[in-house]
């Protein structure tokens, strides 16, 4: 969002949900940072590793706030088509 002016492709959407997805849970750090850092170069972005600190602090807000839309929502899963 940061890097996209809150518009991400759909193929960078796509790639960061089958991560998320697909991920094998046995993966190191360094093998997600990797596999994130290509997803983000792949699509002509940085990766969140490279942002500088407002950059992080922008997205670390985000986070905030889209965690606190899910407590108010209540929501426990998403549901699979």
């Amino acid at each position: 969002m940061v890097q996209t002016d809150n518009k991400p492709s759909h193929k960078l959407k796509e790639a960061l949900f089958a991560f998320v997805q697909d991920s094998p849970k046995d993966m190191t750090n360094e093998q997600r940072q990797a596999a994130l850092t290509k997803i983000f170069h792949d699509n002509g972005l940085k990766s969140p590793y490279e942002l500088t600190k407002e950059q992080q602090a922008e997205v670390f807000k985000m986070f905030q706030q889209s965690e606190a839309i899910v407590r108010d929502a209540a929501l426990q899963s998403v549901p699979a088509s």
